[in-house]
């Protein structure tokens, strides 16, 4: 199984009205360097997209342990991507900033700014009921 851990200083939040995975900057960068070594990743907005063309289940599995948690956090590919079209992907997983001004970014406020945001398609993958 192809798996990538990611260290990470902060803390983890639910957020059921959030569309994706927030992950603070410097992690984003991380994760998304790693999976356009995988395949061709582009920005428009804060929105990323990747076109792919194989199997998905070859892609990594994003592994991220928050230091307030003893748990690691479980990312496969069929969570972090959505098919947009024959080739397209949808990548989930968004960059967090408390920038205002930083377009490429899902604007947090300074409070939020170092926390993953677990937004719905997280949820409903692993079918979490309140």
């Amino acid at each position: 199984m192809n798996e990538r851990s990611f260290d990470f200083k902060g803390s983890t939040i639910f957020d059921l009205n959030f569309n994706y995975i927030g992950l603070p900057q410097k992690l984003f960068d991380e994760v998304f360097n790693l999976l356009s070594s995988y395949m061709h990743c582009y920005a428009q907005g804060f929105k990323r997209y990747c076109d792919f063309l194989g199997n998905i289940n070859i892609l990594p599995i994003i592994q991220i342990e928050p230091e307030d948690s003893d748990e690691l956090i479980k990312i496969p590919p069929r969570l972090y991507l959505i098919q947009n079209s024959t080739s397209v992907l949808e990548l989930l997983l968004v960059g967090t900033s408390d920038n205002e001004k930083d377009i490429d970014n899902v604007y947090v406020t300074p409070e939020y700014s170092n926390r993953i945001i677990l937004g719905s398609p997280f949820l409903e993958y692993y079918y979490v009921i309140f």
